[in-house]
């Protein structure tokens, strides 16, 4: 069956409503998982001495 110009349109308007933000939402999550934002050594197990974060100096 063809589905009309109207609905299709619709459909492409609610996956555009839905897959855009949860494909921005997961390159946000993967970018800060995964970006170093500071520089620093590592001070026994848990501690990490760093020497700048993203919102203020740490």
């Amino acid at each position: 069956m063809v589905m009309s110009s109207k609905i299709r349109w619709v459909v492409y308007l609610v996956l555009g409503l839905i897959v855009v933000p949860a494909l921005a939402f997961a390159a946000w999550a993967w970018i800060t998982l995964h970006y170093s934002y500071s520089i620093g050594e590592r001070a026994g197990i848990l501690q990490k001495i760093s020497s700048k974060g993203w919102v203020c100096k740490s």
